[in-house]
């Protein structure tokens, strides 16, 4: 599956603000589904799906085959050295493992040699603030 992130939008057409049901209708797979208080989770095999107060807050996509995440030009999880590439273009800082692109709303983990499976989250504007700060 091909997905081209919208900075501080979402991924495709799974829009930030959306309801857990209209994302439900328009991915239309079974989802593993965990509540946490105002905060719910919707899993599948490559994406997860963050929910605040049944509101699409952020989207996380994992690396797999068949998996291809695109941005600006370039072709997340397939360009070698591509937080260097993302570096030159965008700011980021390195925060708990997570090299976190705040310009454009995306984190990434994963990406160091040997810490195993990448993963990247487009998140809406403002949720990672505590994160950052």
């Amino acid at each position: 599956m091909k997905y081209l992130i919208k900075s501080y939008k979402g991924i495709n057409d799974f829009i930030f603000g959306s309801s857990i049901e209209s994302i439900q209708e328009k991915y239309n797979v079974p989802f593993k589904i965990v509540q946490k208080k105002e905060i719910t989770k919707l899993y599948s095999d490559d994406l997860s799906f963050t929910f605040e107060n049944d509101r699409l807050m952020e989207i996380s996509v994992i690396e797999n085959d068949g998996v291809e995440l695109c941005f600006d030009k370039y072709s997340l999880f397939q360009e070698s050295k591509i937080i260097q590439k993302l570096q030159k273009s965008y700011p980021s800082i390195k925060k708990y493992g997570f090299y976190i692109f705040d310009s454009i709303g995306i984190s990434c983990s994963g990406f160091e040699e040997n810490e195993g499976q990448r993963t990247i989250t487009v998140y809406c504007p403002h949720y990672w603030d505590a994160v950052i700060k």
